[in-house]
């Protein structure tokens, strides 16, 4: 048996009626759905829009600051800093613009830390050749001049295997005159880290310091600023240096057990 047909107010049969309903309804809910997507995203594109305009409208003066700078050209400003003791850097003073008169301590410190970067060998390649730029800070183009055959002669011990421990024992400076006379005990080692006797020493070099006022220093400052080289901010420099060496004493009892 059939099922009976719905009949309408009227007497009229809506059973053919009701698939096309569902289908037309069903149509209307998907329509609904993709105008509801369609204005959705136009809302996100929008938005997106409004976001983008406000972020370039935020980096746009730091982006003419930063055009600015590459146009007109870096300004540098060179400040002394210190570490405290809880590792916030702290702005002592400005790098001086003339050669300062530094301390008797100040000197001696250069000049012993200027003997052990020249006379001192180790096995890292790297840190000889940071060695000898620091002590092309500290030292006039005719030191460095002076210098040259004793760093090829030092590379090469280098190269070699050789190792060279430096002891500054004392700092003096002579009286009424520019030379400092730097004493050091120096100690050659082997690959096996056996004292090479032949080749170590008592040692003293005269240094001669330009003075600090002069012309020569002022020009030596103004080369290093302009490498960008602020370290050497007291003008010390090394203008000359005459070394000599005598062999080390015969060790003592105690330093024979030592060994």
């Amino acid at each position: 048996m059939s099922n009976p047909s719905k009949v309408g107010a009227g007497g009229t049969s809506v059973t053919g009626m009701a698939g096309r309903v569902d289908a037309l309804n069903r149509e209307d809910e998907a329509r609904t759905k993709a105008a509801n997507t369609w204005a959705q995203a136009k809302s996100t594109a929008n938005t997106f829009r409004v976001v983008t305009l406000v972020l370039a409208l935020a980096f746009l003066p730091q982006s003419c600051i930063v055009m600015w700078a590459l146009s007109s050209g870096v300004r540098d400003h060179v400040v002394i800093l210190k570490v405290d003791s809880l590792g916030n850097e702290v702005i002592l003073d400005p790098a001086p613009k003339e050669p300062l008169t530094p301390d008797a301590n100040v000197i001696h410190g250069i000049l012993q830390q200027w003997i052990e970067n020249v006379r001192w060998i180790t096995n890292d390649k790297r840190m000889f050749t940071f060695n000898w730029d620091k002590i092309e800070t500290f030292s006039t183009q005719a030191a460095m001049r002076q210098l040259d055959l004793f760093r090829k002669e030092q590379q090469a011990r280098q190269e070699g295997g050789r190792r060279v421990q430096v002891t500054v024992t004392q700092v003096l400076k002579q009286p009424n005159t520019r030379t400092y006379l730097v004493n050091w005990r120096e100690e050659a080692y082997d690959l096996m880290g056996t004292l090479i006797v032949e080749e170590s020493c008592l040692c003293s070099a005269a240094l001669e310091v330009a003075d600090f006022q002069g012309t020569l220093a002022k020009q030596e400052l103004d080369l290093r600023r302009t490498r960008k080289d602020f370290r050497n901010r007291f003008g010390v420099f090394v203008n000359g240096v005459k070394w000599t060496a005598s062999p080390l004493p015969p060790p003592t009892p105690a330093e024979r057990k030592q060994s």
